[in-house]
């Protein structure tokens, strides 16, 4: 049986400004950490080194070429060059297909490289012709189909063979090493921001250990016996909010926040998820002093 609170619960239209108060402010101190990560992690040798091993094999694979300092697909490159017709487009493109599978990916494939870019041609029609042999001949020769041909070239090198790039040693491992890189830096950003909005700062206003947007609004914790929470049972409160409603709403499309939000809209108390497990409850502290002993009474 839960027992009477000495304060009262607020109107739900003050737990919903504190909340959008401090959500808003999350997401912009969390993109401020961010932007300020972000470029420390790409001057880094844990971005620069993956990096660089995937450049050289994107540039040794002949599918990309450097571009401002970077790398582009030859496509792209060749896409807007009017000096060159569509036919030497495509004799370009064909020819790093070509290479890539039967070279470059040669051990990959176990020497079946060709059989595999081979296996591509079959899906390129206009209309009802098919624009290739099953060699991978060029079937329409008139110069108007020019331009289609160039566009299959391109579309296989852009969806398949870019794809099969990750078949090469070190492309994959690089690849992965820098989205790791990535989310570990925006984990970093976002458990800063969750830290010290929701755990520094109501330490700091340690009488009710309010969050800003609830000292804006005048709300404020309180434990059972109508006492601010004392320093351990926040603290717990606060690692169940980040590693159970905060980290696992990264990975499960927001679900545990909306849940811990419904919990509060449902309940009269307006107790979430986190306030109902660790003992917690929201109360309104507009004309109440929040006790933290109680002596204080």
């Amino acid at each position: 049986m839960e027992k009477e609170l000495i304060y009262s619960t607020p109107a739900f239209h003050r737990v919903f400004s504190s909340a959008l108060f401090d959500f808003f402010s999350f997401l912009l101190l969390t993109a401020l950490l961010c932007a300020g990560a972000y470029p420390v992690y790409f001057s880094s040798p844990a971005y620069l080194e993956p990096t660089s091993s995937r450049k050289e094999i994107q540039l040794d694979s002949r599918l990309y070429k450097e571009k401002d300092g970077g790398v582009a697909t030859l496509p792209s490159l060749l896409k807007n060059d009017e000096e060159l017709s569509f036919n030497q487009k495509s004799e370009k493109v064909s020819s790093a297909l070509l290479y890539c599978y039967t070279v470059y990916l040669k051990d990959e494939f176990e020497g079946k490289g060709r059989e595999r870019l081979l296996s591509f041609f079959p899906e390129f029609k206009e209309g009802d012709s098919p624009l290739f042999s099953e060699e991978g001949e060029r079937l329409l020769m008139d110069p108007y189909y020019d331009e289609a041909y160039f566009a299959s070239y391109s579309e296989i090198l852009e969806t398949k063979a870019v794809g099969d790039l990750s078949k090469k040693s070190g492309y994959l491992r690089a690849r992965r090493t820098i989205l790791i890189g990535y989310a570990a830096t925006f984990l970093i950003a976002f458990s800063l921001s969750f830290g010290i909005l929701f755990c520094l700062v109501p330490f700091l206003l340690h009488r009710g250990k309010k969050t800003l947007g609830m000292r804006l609004t005048r709300l404020a914790y309180v434990d059972a016996r109508g006492l601010s929470p004392d320093a351990s049972r926040f603290v717990l409160r606060f690692l169940f909010s980040y590693f159970l409603i905060g980290v696992a709403s990264l990975f499960s499309f927001g679900i545990p926040f909306c849940l811990s939000g419904a919990f509060a809209v449902f309940r009269k108390d307006r107790q979430n998820l986190s306030d109902y497990v660790c003992g917690t409850y929201l109360v309104d502290a507009e004309k109440t002093l929040i006790l933290e002993k109680a002596e204080e009474a």
